[in-house]
């Protein structure tokens, strides 16, 4: 399912934690860290979710100030590199930053995502992801970033689902 929380919070870093039951002992999934209002240096590209339910759309934040005529970020198995196995699915970025989505099913396992120079295969940047089946229990922000307003929107996958499970969100370093 999907959940959307008003964009109330300050800006500064977070992460989500979904809970089982109406309680706070039981720790189904957690997102990555993400930030509201943030402004980013650096090149960088990464996936919202270390860990996304099979099905889910893949979404790519990415960030390159050296943006050259035909970057691209591509999508591969772990343990392969471009140059070599072409890519599962790839797309041309055409501004500094921003976000891609790919909307290729992608089977259970182990990924990299590459942020890759002018058409050919000097990576900028790469990061690890994961898909996970329908057994495992999952929690995905829907961005990297906010802004001071935006809903913050969440999917996840509850596959011992009860009503009363919930969502919260917590600064780094809080315990749940």
């Amino acid at each position: 399912g999907t959940a959307s929380f008003a964009g109330t919070l300050s800006g500064g870093n977070y992460f989500a934690v979904l809970f089982c039951c109406g309680g706070s002992e039981t720790i189904y999934a957690q997102s990555d860290v993400f930030k509201v209002e943030a402004g980013a240096s650096g090149t960088y590209v990464k996936t919202v979710a270390s860990v996304y339910p099979e099905g889910v759309n893949i979404l790519v934040n990415y960030r390159n100030p050296d943006l050259q005529d035909k970057d691209w970020i591509g999508i591969y198995n772990k343990g392969e590199a471009p140059g070599g196995p072409e890519s599962i699915d790839w797309q041309y970025i055409t501004a500094d930053s921003g976000t891609v989505e790919f909307t290729t099913s992608l089977t259970p396992g182990d990924y990299v995502v590459y942020l890759l120079c002018c058409d050919g295969y000097n990576i900028k940047a790469k990061y690890n992801f994961k898909v996970a089946d329908a057994s495992t229990p999952t929690l995905v922000s829907s961005s990297m970033t906010y802004a001071a307003n935006d809903s913050l929107v969440f999917y996840y996958n509850s596959p011992s689902f009860d009503p009363y499970d919930w969502i919260g969100i917590y600064n780094p370093g809080d315990v749940p």
